[in-house]
């Protein structure tokens, strides 16, 4: 699981100011949220950007979540924490949890 936070982290800093303009792992988030979609039979539906997908790529994640935490002990974060990720960026764990749930299925 480490080893997947270390190669999902944003790049680093390159000091002209352009990198903290981009919420970190947004990209990520969207590939993965595409990659969720399709598996819902969603393909070419939906739009990177849009309500409707933030909105069912929302709900379609949170149970890979869920699932992953409920038999680690712990607890999800809300579906509205989820839809926010999409526009403030993405923590790295939430990553690494997603890129193992849609790996394992």
């Amino acid at each position: 699981m480490i080893a997947q936070i270390q190669d999902v982290k944003t790049s680093p800093c390159r000091g002209n100011g352009d990198c903290h303009s981009i919420p970190k792992n947004k990209q990520k988030l969207h590939q993965i949220a595409q990659e969720v979609l399709d598996k819902a039979g969603l393909a070419g539906k939906l739009y990177p950007e849009e309500r409707d997908f933030i909105s069912t790529a929302s709900r379609l994640i949170v149970p890979l979540i869920q699932d992953y935490l409920s038999r680690t002990g712990g607890q999800a974060p809300p579906l509205a924490s989820v839809r926010d990720w999409f526009y403030r960026g993405c923590p790295d764990w939430a990553i690494a949890i997603l890129t193992d749930q849609i790996q394992q299925k």
